[in-house]
């Protein structure tokens, strides 16, 4: 991100040239602007493994609480998230969820992060490749004509809950049902060679239960101008403008 001190206004402006990325950071800390509240923000953090875009930590309640996000952009919004792209082996591709499984595991294990996490979130511009159009509270995705994943059926469940920081324009936040722990269990050999043991249908449950999408976010432009409304809220028009330049 690109930070100067503007000694006029006293505060930092922000040069055009983020990224996707570097916008979100803006929004989590507006999200906890005019807040009695300490809280820091992590970025490329080796440690949270495949969760390490943002790192979001602050108090609630006197509690400390964790918050670890992974940033996943597509240059090509038509392009969906399909059956094939969760269930990649291994640890690769953008939304395979077995990396992400990994990951949620070593984090977890490596008692790094003191107190309590409230969920590890997977956030993208991208939507998931549905049957159809239905917003109703359980979708399914469109299951594979043809290869490994062939007639595999995936849902999510649509969460309408207030987030401070992930309701963003209108993009909508989904958890997975446990259907799709079956398909995950194919792929303990390799798990447990990661993380160096076996592991429990109800540690995979729970992964889920943390485990959080959010999907059509706004371009990074819609997100500057949120931004910018934002700002307008906090300070006079005047002074968002300022912002930008």
């Amino acid at each position: 991100m690109y930070l100067e001190d503007d000694s006029i206004w006293g505060v930092k402006r922000i040069y055009h040239g983020i990224t996707f990325q570097e916008l979100l950071i803006v929004i989590s800390l507006m999200s906890k602007m005019g807040k009695e509240c300490s809280f820091s923000i992590d970025t490329e953090k080796k440690s949270a493994k495949d969760f390490d875009d943002i790192v979001l930590r602050y108090e609630q309640d006197g509690k400390i609480v964790h918050r670890f996000i992974q940033v996943k952009h597509k240059k090509g919004r038509h392009k969906k998230i399909s059956i094939g792209d969760l269930l990649t082996p291994g640890k690769n591709g953008a939304f395979g969820l077995i990396k992400y499984l990994i990951a949620y595991l070593k984090i977890k294990s490596s008692g790094e992060f003191e107190g309590e996490i409230e969920d590890f979130v997977v956030v993208t511009n991208a939507d998931f490749d549905f049957i159809d159009l239905t917003q109703c509270g359980v979708r399914k995705l469109r299951m594979m004509s043809s290869g490994k994943n062939k007639e595999k059926e995936i849902s999510v469940i649509r969460i309408d809950t207030e987030d401070e920081f992930l309701n963003i324009g209108n993009s909508t936040r989904y958890k997975f049902d446990s259907s799709i722990i079956q398909y995950l269990r194919k792929n303990m050999d390799f798990i447990k060679g990661e993380v160096g043991r076996d592991v429990s249908d109800e540690e995979i449950r729970e992964f889920l239960n943390n485990l959080m999408f959010v999907v059509n976010l706004p371009s990074e432009d819609e997100l500057i101008e949120i931004i910018k409304s934002e700002l307008g809220k906090e300070f006079s028009n005047t002074d968002a403008s300022h912002f930008y330049s």
